[in-house]
């Protein structure tokens, strides 16, 4: 009789663990996006809980009370699959062919601007870090070496 190798379980209770905890992830998501949309009802205001949520979950990651490592699975893994989530998309265009029919070009130039100026403003933020870091990169280099040239001035002024 063959017995399975103990590398074998090993990486099964890895998969369980990553399965998991995976999961919890995307429940805490879940519970945020149903808290921020009961909120949203509940003080009458006209933007979806999504939004709000999305709001509040970058405040918390930029104050780290929340870690990136406690959402990084299960927000990778929505990312993975998000081809699963236009599929309402499209259920609806071929429910209300008579809307889009009607109003269709102006949807169309609708979602082309918003796509094109999210496009714009993510290059010109791309572009404003990118600057940043390499200016900071450059002043961390600038010291080191200006730290290292004065280092060897000192060495070579005591061997004069």
């Amino acid at each position: 009789m063959r017995t399975l190798p103990s590398s074998f379980f090993h990486s099964m209770f890895l998969k369980k663990h990553v399965f998991f905890y995976c999961l919890m992830q995307l429940m805490a998501l879940c519970g945020l996006l149903w808290l921020c949309n009961q909120v949203v009802a509940f003080l009458h205001w006209h933007i979806p809980g999504s939004v709000l949520g999305l709001g509040i979950l970058v405040l918390l990651l930029l104050t780290h009370v929340v870690p990136e490592r406690a959402i990084q699975a299960g927000s990778s893994w929505l990312l993975g699959e998000l081809l699963l989530f236009f599929i309402p998309p499209v259920v609806s265009i071929l429910k209300y062919q008579v809307f889009i029919r009607d109003d269709g070009w102006m949807i169309a130039g609708t979602v082309v601007l918003g796509t094109l100026s999210a496009l714009i403003v993510t290059a010109w933020v791309v572009d404003r870090v990118y600057t940043l870091e390499k200016g900071i990169n450059d002043r961390r280099l600038a010291r080191a070496s200006h730290r290292e040239n004065g280092k060897n001035s000192i060495g070579a002024q005591n061997h004069v």
